[in-house]
């Protein structure tokens, strides 16, 4: 059985292969937040699709499930009014996914609405909130293997169903398709992790964090990756999860100057809404 770290070297290897790129360290996990955030409408094909074109080493991405037991693929969890409308425009009103079908939002559009904060953002009106089976198949369907960081953002406490059996529906798409070791599963609940490694210990499981301690689920064997707010992690931690061999992917890391004092402090990757910018850091670095 291979270990978490051995498949994450394994499949960093082979991109790097695939597209052309000499990672410098080869196991450098650009992730593209949200797909590209920053590029394209977040948590949408468009954006999953440039990440992919760019050449990312993994797709992150978040899940909420709706009423009718559909993971749908937003990142809060009432719909986000300030990314979609109707499809004629109108402004759509702001309610719990949980609330509804994934009918009722299959046909807004995400596409059309640029958060002020992206101004590089290239609009792709009529993009639509995608299920995860279509991520799932665009990974599938990539000219290399790309990876998936999946974050369930379902709250604990307001979950639409009994968290053994979202993390079962969640490893169900992902071992009928493969994925098993090009998968990690997000969340920033510690019980969650614990449900994914006790029904598939081969998935990747990334304890989301801001200030908040890790230790516990560290220590336990719960988390395998720690992603820390890039803000309130230090080079310390990293020393000290790594020698855990713990993997150390922070997040959102934007700024060029911010990336390159995560790449110097040696963490295992990073999260980001500009992975073009990350890109060309790690190609310039390159023997």
């Amino acid at each position: 059985m291979w270990s978490i770290k051995a498949s994450f070297l394994i499949c960093c290897l082979l991109l790097g292969a695939a597209v052309g790129v000499d990672a410098s360290p080869a196991d450098f996990d650009i992730q593209g937040h949200r797909g590209a955030r920053g590029l394209a409408p977040e948590n949408t094909m468009a954006a999953f699709g440039k990440a992919i074109d760019l050449g990312v080493t993994t797709l992150e991405l978040d899940v909420v499930m709706t009423r009718d037991g559909v993971f749908a693929v937003h990142h809060d969890l009432q719909l986000n009014p300030k990314l979609c409308t109707s499809p004629g425009g109108e402004s759509v009103r702001r309610r719990p996914l949980a609330e509804l079908d994934f009918r009722d939002i299959s046909g807004l559009d995400c596409g059309s609405r640029r958060p002020g904060k992206f101004p590089e953002q290239t609009l792709s009106p009529g993009e639509q909130i995608p299920r995860l089976e279509e991520v799932l198949d665009l990974a599938i369907e990539a000219p290399y293997p790309v990876r998936l960081s999946i974050e369930i953002k379902d709250s604990i406490a307001k979950m639409p169903k009994p968290v053994e059996a979202i993390v079962a529906q969640l490893v169900d798409l992902v071992r009928e398709r493969g994925l098993e070791e090009r998968a990690i599963i997000q969340s920033k609940w510690g019980e969650v992790l614990a449900e994914v490694r006790k029904q598939e210990p081969d998935l990747g499981r990334a304890l989301v964090v801001e200030g908040a301690s890790a230790k516990r689920w560290v220590e336990d064997g719960t988390a395998t990756i720690v992603s820390r707010k890039h803000a309130y992690l230090d080079r310390s931690e990293v020393d000290r999860l790594q020698r855990k061999e713990v993997l150390v992917i922070p997040w959102t890391v934007n700024k060029p100057r911010t990336i390159q004092k995560m790449m110097d402090w040696g963490v295992d990757g990073i999260i980001t809404d500009y992975p073009d910018r990350a890109l060309a850091l790690l190609n310039d670095q390159s023997p």
